[in-house]
This record gives C-alpha cells, sequence and structure tokens, in this order.
C-alpha cells in the first residue's frame, strides 16, 4: 500500500506538470481563444495600476516581455497546477490511487466552469483562487509556513483575498479550540458561526463598493449555490465528529456562513463569483462522507455534470478569437491629480 501511494505521488506530480504545463501553452497561443475580459482590459501589457488588494493580480495577469503577453500562460499554469495539487491531495486523503483516473478528473476539471473562466476572463479572481487552494493544501499536508505564505499573497491578487484571510484564519482558530479544548459538541460551532456572520455582515456594509441588485452572470445560480451550501453545513452538523476533522471542510463550512450576508444583502454578482471560487472545494468536501467505491461515480459524474454546466450556459462563447488592432496609450490624470492609469482607446 504505501508503495502504491509513493508512486501515485511522484505519477500524479508529472501528470500536474506536464498537463498544466501544456493547458497554459494551448490558451497562451489561443486556441482556446480570449475571454471577454482580456479584450476589454488584460490585454493590457505589463499594467502597473490598480490598489494594493489587487495590484500582484494586475502584474501577473497582464505580464509580457518584449511585446509578448505571457500573463495567459501564468496564469493558466498557476489555475491548473493549484487544482492539480488540491485534486491529488483529496485523491490521497481518500485513498485513491489510480492514475488514471487521476488524468482523466483532472482533464475534465480543468474545462468546468472555475478553472476555464478564469484562464482569460476573471484572471485575477482565478489567481487568488489558486492561491487559496494552495494554502489548503500545504495546510493539510502540515506545512503550515507554506499555507500561509500562499493565503497572504491572496490579498495581492484580488479584492476577495482579505476575505478569504479572514475565513482562514478563522478555521485554524476554530480547529486549534476544538482540538486543544475539547469543543467536540455543536455549541460552540454555532457560537462560531454567528460570530463569523455578523463580522462579514458588518464589514460588507461598511467595505463594499459594489452595486446591491448587481446582474446575474448568464443564468441564475444563487439559489441552487445557497441550496447546495446549507445541505453542506447541515451535513457538517451531523457528521461533524468525522468532517471537521479536515481543515478544508471547516473552510468550507464558515466560507458558507460568511457569504450568507452577501446574498441577503443583494450583491448577487458577487456571491456567485464568490461560490464559482470555492465550488471545487465544495465537491471535495461532499466527497469525504463517501467510501472509496463510491467515490469514483461520484467524481465522475459530479465533475462531468459541471462540465455540461459550463457548455450549456455558454460560458466557451465568451472565448473569441484575438484580433490585432491599433490601440493608443492615453495617459488620463485620476481624481487626485497625482497618479496616473494608462487607458486604451480602440480605434
Amino acid at each position: 500500500m504505501i508503495g502504491k501511494n509513493n508512486y501515485f505521488s511522484f505519477i500524479s506530480i508529472i501528470l500536474i506538470l506536464i498537463l498544466s504545463a501544456g493547458f497554459a501553452i494551448s490558451h497562451g497561443l489561443g486556441l482556446y481563444g480570449f475571454g471577454n475580459d482580456f479584450h476589454s482590459s488584460y490585454y493590457i501589457q505589463n499594467y502597473k495600476f490598480g490598489h494594493i488588494f489587487n495590484k500582484l493580480g494586475w502584474i501577473i495577469a497582464t505580464f509580457s516581455f518584449n511585446n509578448f503577453h505571457l500573463g495567459v500562460y501564468f496564469t493558466t499554469f498557476i489555475l491548473s497546477a493549484s487544482f492539480g495539487f488540491l485534486l491529488k491531495k483529496n485523491f490521497e486523503i481518500k485513498y485513491l490511487n489510480s492514475s488514471i483516473f487521476f488524468t482523466l478528473i483532472f482533464l475534465i476539471g480543468l474545462h468546468t466552469w472555475p478553472i476555464i473562466m478564469s484562464t482569460s476572463n476573471a484572471m485575477r479572481q482565478g489567481l487568488c483562487m489558486s492561491m487559496v487552494f494552495l494554502a489548503l493544501t500545504f495546510y493539510m499536508d502540515k506545512k503550515i509556513l507554506l499555507s500561509f505564505l500562499f493565503i497572504f499573497l491572496s490579498l495581492f491578487m484580488h479584492k476577495s483575498g482579505p476575505f478569504f484571510l479572514f475565513i482562514f484564519l478563522c478555521s485554524i482558530i476554530f480547529e486549534r479550540f476544538q482540538n486543544n479544548f475539547n469543543f467536540k459538541g455543536n455549541f460552540f460551532l454555532m457560537v462560531s458561526s454567528v460570530i463569523i456572520f455578523i463580522f462579514s455582515y458588518t464589514m460588507i456594509i461598511l467595505f463594499e463598493t459594489g452595486e446591491a441588485d448587481s446582474n446575474i452572470i448568464s443564468k441564475d445560480y444563487r439559489y441552487p449555490l445557497l441550496l447546495i451550501g446549507v445541505i453542506f453545513l447541515i451535513l457538517f452538523h451531523f457528521k461533524k465528529q468525522y468532517l471537521s476533522k479536515n481543515f478544508m471542510n471547516i473552510y468550507v463550512y464558515f466560507f458558507i456562513v460568511a457569504t450568507i450576508p452577501i446574498l441577503y444583502l443583494k450583491y448577487n454578482y458577487e456571491y456567485e463569483r464568490m461560490q464559482m471560487m470555492m465550488l471545487i472545494p465544495y465537491i471535495f468536501s461532499f466527497a469525504m462522507i463517501l467510501n472509496k467505491k463510491s467515490l469514483y461515480f461520484y467524481y465522475l459524474s459530479v465533475f462531468i455534470a459541471l462540465l455540461f454546466l459550463t457548455i450549456y450556459n455558454d460560458m466557451y462563447d465568451s472565448f473569441l478569437p484575438y484580433e490585432l488592432k491599433k490601440r493608443d496609450t492615453i495617459l488620463i490624470e485620476r481624481e487626485h491629480g497625482k497618479q496616473y492609469q494608462e487607458y486604451y482607446k480602440l480605434r
């Protein structure tokens, strides 16, 4: 058994790196086309503006060298690899060691909503999601310093980074209190949930700058996503002794609690985007209650269903060929007259 696990670990790492590189090259070359967000903003080379909570995300997403745009290559590789390592960790937790099945699920997963829509569309958001995936993976591997490094980097990828850091710290505190003080009952979980809910609600009111009643992306999946979250919350309470042993499950639980105020305050667009970022950990957390034999059917059916929804919602239609157009670079003075941003006007 040990030999098989070591072999799977080694082979899966090689597969992740090779397939992630291939996927990144395919996107960078435009074989899938480029998303709407790329055509509207990410085509800019070496964009250096933005506030502190998304500056690094802009730098990576628009990184170019000698007029060669490398941002899509880097972003897609980071997205793919982070998903692969989180998938690998969850396979190992459940003692799944089939390299063929791992490859199949990995390839399907790369073409589903959370990954494919972040390659050249929601790039900064995808980079933030990747940092969270890596932070969860390393924390479950007991590599605490690396996990803190990646969750810290998420702060500078997208404006949602502080939110994910908050959930990460709350999950660690809960885990430590649960283990060190033997808080095994649901009372401590409920108290923690109420505190997180109130704090999240307050922070959204104070700092959210988006518009309430914002538009839904394509079709409306707010309430199906909410239903999935509520089911997991209920399941967590009934299976707490088992599910709370895994850090990712605690993280998913508190994430669901903290995002309910976003929906309640009618930040619909933000709620759906946040759910997209954690949809894959949702899938892995539900898998924790299944036995090994059931997992093969579960992973295959869930990821195929997610792929079908991705295609059904016309998400691939947002990828268009890159057309070279002459652009004028205009420096526009910002409101305070001290900072500048690049504005590209299409002729």
